[in-house]
């Protein structure tokens, strides 16, 4: 097994665009990497922390998270969302993923 890397990215205004989705499911694709936990948060403008499911997202075609479905390792937990919730501002969401560096293998 590679190293693991954890990382949160911060979208202002609950806004995720997914942009960057495509170049996450080509390092995927070409293996260099493996996604072991991926967790969405929300934060509300009163301070309310609260995960949410990639199944939670309508499926609208503006953010197709379909591909990350069931990407779930146990890994990530509430500790986890609550300290995510801490760096982000109020009205803001971020993604939470855990993965393997596969290329480093």
């Amino acid at each position: 097994m590679g190293p693991i890397d954890y990382i949160v990215v911060e979208f202002p205004g609950n806004r995720m665009t997914g942009e960057g989705l495509p170049i996450l499911v080509d390092l995927v694709d070409r293996g260099l990497i493996r996604i072991l936990d991926l967790l969405f948060v929300r934060k509300d403008a009163d301070g309310s922390v609260a995960g949410m499911e990639i199944a939670d997202f309508d499926g609208d075609g503006a953010l197709d998270l379909a591909v990350f479905e069931g990407v779930s390792s146990g890994l990530l937990g509430e500790d986890d969302i609550e300290e995510a919730g801490k760096a982000l501002e109020p009205g803001n969401s971020a993604g939470i993923l855990v993965y393997e560096n596969v290329w480093a293998a």
